[in-house]
């Protein structure tokens, strides 16, 4: 939508005006995309405005643009509703994004919460109560299992890997899953020819079953 307020000092462009956008995301009734740094919200049940529609006072459901605070550059590659939060995925790192009960301009805010590597190409997978991303390990890759405790609120991101650390090919260009039948594939632009299914089993809180395996394909 047009700016119907205020000018380019009061009112300024959204910041990926000119940039990059590497994502986009829908959160707490926001249309979102990630550019470089910054994190930027559209109006709150308003998808399309990305411009304050008073500059007089900041309402709550004005719109959000805020960057991460990092002491390094980070170029942030994707963000993931999870848990209350949103989790941002960067080069090097991860912040998880709280606004409280309301999320607002006001009361907005990004934290770092882990450092893991990760493969940019594709899109974390979000998947029942965690979080899936692919990294790369020399010619090979490996995959993290992110979470979350809810009782200390500490993230971590565990391996599912770590027994086959030179199995999955590098150059992940695609992943998917399914909490039906507990398992996710993943797709390697150097062997298009197989999939790569990870098959797991949860009993209580306790992971039973984590085994790696391959589809190949004629044609």
């Amino acid at each position: 939508n047009d700016r119907e307020a205020g000018d380019e000092d009061t009112n300024p462009h959204p910041s990926f005006v000119n940039n990059t956008i590497t994502n986009l995301f829908l959160y707490k009734d926001r249309l979102g995309f990630v550019s470089n740094e910054n994190v930027i919200m559209s109006g709150s049940g308003d998808l399309f405005n990305f411009y304050r529609k008073t500059v007089t006072t900041l309402l709550d459901d004005a719109p959000i643009d805020v960057s991460v605070a990092s002491g390094r550059v980070l170029n942030l590659s994707s963000a993931v509703g999870f848990q209350e939060n949103l989790i941002l995925f960067g080069d090097n790192g991860q912040f998880a994004l709280k606004g409280g009960d309301i999320l607002t301009a006001r009361t907005v805010s990004v934290n770092p919460i882990t450092n893991f590597s990760l493969e940019d190409q594709v899109a974390p997978l979000p998947l029942g109560s965690y979080i899936y991303f692919p990294f790369t390990r020399g010619n090979f890759t490996g995959v993290r299992e992110f979470t979350v405790n809810a009782s200390t609120d500490n993230y971590d991101a565990s391996e599912v890997t770590e027994h086959v650390p030179a199995y999955v090919p590098k150059n992940i260009i695609d992943i998917a899953g399914t909490t039906s039948e507990d398992i996710i594939c993943l797709l390697s632009g150097d062997e298009k020819g197989s999939l790569y299914i990870y098959n797991y089993f949860w009993n209580n809180n306790q992971k039973v079953l984590s085994a790696w395996s391959k589809f190949t394909f004629t044609g």
